[in-house]
């Protein structure tokens, strides 16, 4: 886990972001401040030489090129003189030619040369070297550079050695002993170009092709941070050696970049920049690259930025974007502020004032391995706590990977069918998603007791599944099933009940005012009290948790459980957690 400190222009003060190697996907309306964030980041982290920083925009971003810019005006490593390997970039559409043809050529087992293969763009030789693809570009070496080779020159004949303005005087500090002017050189061996620089004043642009076999010939060691080390001080700057905008990418039988479609150009873009510098120490922000894909290859897409070792933090509103994510990776954005994580209601919610399209439960739904319905999301949160504090935290390592969803029970009375209105909205489900290919693999009805009879109740809190939704016991060709679970006290809150809580929040009069139950005693977790599985305790224990008007309080939870003695708390608590994380564990 790693925290990102930024501040974003649209907000005064600082956010930080916690994010782990993986994808995080920023999501909201047109102007809400996603790519404002975006910006900030990249403005924080550019000369952060502890985390190399690669963004991509797949158009023309002014902001974007604007803090770049500032930044290689001030960054020492843009000095040639100082010979330090260039670790962040921007890239924008300029650069990708570069980008797709060194991936193709030096990341053999790469997602770039894949695809290129699987379209027949590119044929490999024996040594498997791509031999069709062709990069030309128009080189040059201006005057004011020879004229800094010469004088170098000069001095080390008579003894002299100059100093930078910062103070570097030494052989390897010269100029042309850096790895820019070497490759410099070998660009003018190789390509056997009649030019030395104590001879010639300047070398005047002329057009230049690299293949396979003379990538490796210049670029010898193959090294990912030296080539564009090289190539971003070459085309930048008065000093350039090359225009960016001329580069010109060529693959079999003459097939031009340019004539590829947008989608593939999109593709192939983020599919460069992950073979070239996909690692764990690498942040890639990525600005809507996912404008131009079709439905596949948006799949294909996802699918590979959930193999990256870096970090992503990309940005979307499309739909089918926003359904390919984890749900836990999702951000909303909002005036340019991140708003707390999602529940699955609220994402419902947003997706459809997103994009425009009602009932986007059940595409979530199918994006979710292991969703949880219960009665209320607080429930979900009391039983992780209590499930935390009698098991110990590692709870969590297994709790978390469920997705608790709000979904009410609609049981009253013992005649009604039990769990229906969850066991209705799974049977919907399971229409909508008949012959697409979903995530959910376990789902699981949580209910409250309420009327339940207590003999309807298994040992391991299972509920045997009403013969009306029998299809949704195993669907999905098997692949999917259903569990229909119930506590074994009326409501969630019922579990806050033990000797201690009861003494210190002085609640034993007004329960017993209710019931007449037996005595009780410290270290007791009362299962064996059915009054205390049975009764009714809103009115005494929810004032206990929520703050008037306000409702539900996180921390006033806190303090009830931390009153409570682990071994007080019921063992249905352990009971559900261990079927839990049976059922996953044993898939």
């Amino acid at each position: 886990m790693q925290t990102i400190e930024f501040q974003s222009k649209l907000v005064n003060e600082p956010q930080s972001l916690n994010v782990q190697n993986g994808i995080t996907t920023f999501i909201g309306g047109n102007g809400s401040g996603k790519s404002s964030i975006l910006e900030a980041i990249f403005k924080q982290y550019i000369n952060d030489d502890d985390s190399r920083v690669i963004c991509f925009s797949s158009g023309q971003n002014e902001l974007y090129t604007e803090l770049f810019n500032a930044h290689k005006k001030t960054n020492r490593r843009y000095l040639r003189e100082r010979n330090e390997p260039i670790q962040s970039f921007y890239f924008n559409c300029d650069w990708i030619r570069l980008l797709i043809f060194w991936s193709s050529i030096f990341v053999n087992d790469g997602l770039v040369r894949k695809y290129l293969l699987e379209q027949e763009y590119i044929e490999l030789n024996d040594l498997d070297d791509d031999i069709s693809s062709r990069l030309d570009f128009r080189f040059r070496i201006r005057k004011y550079y020879v004229n800094k080779i010469r004088a170098e020159i000069e001095k080390e004949e008579i003894g002299e050695v100059s100093e930078d303005e910062e103070g570097y005087g030494t052989v390897e500090n010269l100029l042309r002993k850096t790895e820019f002017h070497e490759t410099l050189e070998k660009i003018i061996d190789k390509f056997n170009i009649d030019f030395d620089f104590q001879n010639n004043e300047n070398l005047v642009k002329r057009w230049l092709t690299f293949d396979s076999e003379k990538a490796f010939e210049v670029f010898t060691h193959k090294n990912i941070d030296k080539l564009f080390s090289f190539w971003a001080l070459s085309t930048n700057g008065y000093l350039s050696n090359a225009e960016l905008e001329e580069f010109k990418l060529r693959f079999k039988n003459g097939l031009e970049f340019k004539h590829l479609s947008d989608g593939e150009y999109q593709m192939l873009s983020i599919y460069a920049i992950i073979d070239l510098f996909d690692s764990e120490n690498t942040i890639f922000l990525f600005d809507e690259i996912d404008s131009h894909l079709y439905y596949q290859n948006l799949k294909k897409m996802w699918s590979e930025l959930n193999n990256c070792q870096g970090i992503i933090i990309t940005t979307t509103h499309i739909s089918e974007s926003i359904l390919q994510n984890n749900i836990e990776s999702l951000k909303l954005i909002e005036s340019g502020r991140i708003a707390e994580s999602l529940t699955f209601n609220e994402l419902s919610k947003r997706l459809s004032n997103i994009v425009g399209r009602k009932k986007y439960k059940f595409d979530i739904l199918s994006r979710v391995e292991y969703p949880v319905l219960i009665d209320n999301i607080n429930d979900w949160l009391i039983f992780k706590k209590l499930a935390a504090k009698k098991l110990g935290n590692d709870v969590n390592e297994v709790l978390d990977q469920f997705l608790p969803i709000d979904k009410s029970s609609s049981f009253d009375n013992p005649n009604e069918k039990f769990g229906a209105g969850k066991l209705n909205f799974i049977e919907q489900f399971r229409l909508q998603t008949e012959g697409k290919s979903i995530m959910t693999k376990n789902i699981f009805l949580v209910c409250d007791k309420d009327e339940l009879p207590e003999n309807q109740i298994r040992e391991d809190l299972t509920v045997q599944i009403h013969n009306d939704f029998k299809e949704i016991k195993k669907f999905n060709s098997n692949r999917t099933s259903t569990h229909l679970l119930s506590w074994k006290r009326r409501e969630i809150e019922n579990y806050f009940l033990s000797p201690t809580l009861i003494d210190r929040k002085e609640c034993e009069a007004a329960i017993r005012n209710k019931y007449n139950m037996p005595e009780f005693t410290e270290g007791q977790n009362l299962d064996n009290i059915s009054d205390i599985r049975n009764g009714e305790y809103k009115a005494i224990l929810r004032p206990l948790y929520n703050e008037e008007g306000f409702g539900f309080k996180e921390e006033m939870v806190d303090d009830l459980i931390s009153i409570i003695p682990a071994e007080e708390i019921s063992a249905d608590i352990e009971k559900m957690y261990n079927y839990l994380k049976g059922i996953i564990t044993n898939e």
